[in-house]
């Protein structure tokens, strides 16, 4: 799989960010299947604030960040180096890439509540 990832551009103002509103909430998935992750997502008008649950080593506890988000576009969202990004096709199909130094990595989410 391929993700090309442009953030050159701000969201436009008049832009329809409905499809968003399926973020907020809690989200589990794995970094390329090994690493454990955790989101807790809360929408505030046009920003995101965001829990961030990552297991670095695998089975030791999970570390806790938190990070804002701002829309790139109508199903994507911005949070520094995460990019969650809602399917225009399959309804509740939530990836997040992470783009970190020792490389990126991708998960897809699931809802927990």
């Amino acid at each position: 799989m391929v993700f090309l990832l442009f953030s050159c551009c701000s969201a436009n103002a008049e832009e329809d960010y409905s499809l968003l509103k399926e973020l907020a909430g809690k989200w589990e998935g794995r970094w390329d299947g090994k690493f454990g992750v955790k989101f807790k997502i809360e929408q505030a008008d046009k920003e995101f604030n965001i829990k961030y649950y990552v297991e670095e080593t695998i089975g030791e506890p999970y570390v806790e960040l938190e990070v804002k988000g701002s829309p790139l576009n109508k199903n994507s969202v911005m949070a520094g180096t995460l990019y969650f990004i809602v399917s225009l096709e399959s309804e509740g199909d939530v990836t997040v890439v992470g783009i970190f130094d020792t490389g990126t990595r991708t998960a897809k989410l699931k809802r927990l509540e």
